[in-house]
């Protein structure tokens, strides 16, 4: 199936638009073409958008995202952009995020950034638990304040740089 002109696709999951579009059945993958923008709906709202987007399924189940060319993924902990987004659900839910491309990779989420050659955000129950930034990687946080008063952010350098972070663990606390 080909679509043009203001294409919109609603899923129970994700509502996805594009100026065209291209549904293959018999792979279970669509492709938005130009202007690709998917806005997931379960859980913890995330905007995913990029000049090209492909929707593949698993048993009718939205599985991978990969987003090209100026890709952008953007939820309320974190965005992460890069030449090439590639989003992977369970259920519905954002579980893993990968960034890679020539002009690098980066995420930015309250209080920090990182800036990599490529970078994967874990994200069990949609919450960033863990940033892996791989070659020439750069993270950059805001100092703790309980004991220290500064301006400056406090700054990472390695080829490797992982990130772990306890909200998911906090989640659970009421």
């Amino acid at each position: 199936v080909y679509a043009s002109g203001q294409v919109e696709i609603t899923r129970p999951d994700v509502v996805a638009t594009s100026d065209s579009a291209v549904f293959e059945q018999d792979t279970d993958r669509a492709r938005l073409i130009r202007d690709a923008r998917i806005r997931g709906t379960r859980g913890r709202p995330f905007t995913l958008t990029g000049a090209q987007v492909d929707l593949y399924t698993r048993d009718r189940q939205l599985a991978r995202l990969p987003s090209r060319r100026a890709a952008r993924v953007v939820s309320d902990s974190l965005t992460l952009t890069s030449d090439t987004v590639d989003l992977r659900l369970a259920t519905g839910l954002l579980e893993r995020a990968y960034a890679w491309g020539p002009s690098r990779a980066t995420a930015v989420s309250p209080g920090r950034d990182v800036v990599a050659d490529s970078i994967a955000a874990y994200l069990p129950r949609q919450r960033v638990r863990e940033i892996r930034a791989l070659r020439k990687a750069v993270a950059r946080t805001d100092p703790d304040t309980a004991r220290l008063r500064s301006t400056e952010r406090d700054v990472l350098r390695g080829d490797t740089v992982v990130a772990r972070f306890d909200s998911a663990a906090a989640a659970r606390d009421t």
